[in-house]
């Protein structure tokens, strides 16, 4: 099986595929490969002051939202307990991911 998907949905993608293949996973366990296609979004600061932008705006979903449930990687959450949202970054879950998974970065999602 296949899971992918492209910008945002390529991070549901990599968020999803441990609980996904923990699910499906029988006695194969190359069960469910992932395609991630620009879901590698950047945590850079503003030009004009030290405020990490995609990192605030990641904060103030979590919190519009008012997330009950955590992000699907328990293993990422353990690491950021207090400021879970920060999961949505890849950098930050990367090394959580236990799912074989293809990363490429196509230009369509540029700007």
């Amino acid at each position: 099986m296949v899971l992918s998907g492209s910008s945002a949905g390529a991070i549901g993608a990599w968020q999803w595929a441990n609980y996904l293949k923990s699910k499906i996973q029988s006695s194969n366990p190359y069960v469910l490969d992932v395609i991630v296609d620009s879901g590698l979004f950047v945590n850079n600061t503003a030009y004009s002051h030290d405020v990490y932008v995609s990192d605030l705006l990641a904060q103030n979903q979590y919190k519009l939202a008012h997330v009950d449930e955590t992000y699907p990687i328990n293993e990422c959450v353990s690491k950021f307990a207090s400021t879970p949202y920060k999961c949505v970054f890849l950098e930050k879950a990367f090394s959580s991911i236990q799912t074989r998974t293809l990363f490429f970065n196509s230009d369509y999602d540029s700007e």
